[in-house]
């Protein structure tokens, strides 16, 4: 996983991986308007690749199941971190290999 600076207009994406071209925009609160914010921001960014990659957020906390119907009927997958401090995801598992960083 690693950042993208965004240019020209120096915009910086908060994780990309590359290995599977996926943009991830992460969040801490689950709320409605922190959500439209992530989406605004995801398909901002996305603009700015050739290759359009896929889209995800990450949460501090698993949202609603509306939250997550909400992004997913937006193409974007939601992934959020347990109390454990591992990660799931809304598509079964595929992009919640994340780690958390120490």
């Amino acid at each position: 996983m690693e950042q993208h600076w965004l240019l020209p207009d120096r915009f910086q994406t908060d994780l990309f991986d590359t290995s599977k071209w996926r943009l991830i925009e992460a969040k801490v609160a689950c709320d409605r308007q922190t959500l439209r914010a992530a989406l605004g921001q995801l398909y901002d960014y996305r603009f700015f690749y050739r290759r359009r990659p896929s889209l995800g957020v990450l949460l501090g906390a698993r949202p609603t199941k509306r939250s997550i119907s909400y992004l997913r009927e937006h193409r974007v997958t939601t992934i959020w971190e347990t109390q454990s401090g591992t990660f799931r995801d809304s598509v079964g598992g595929a992009w919640s290999r994340l780690r958390r960083a120490r």
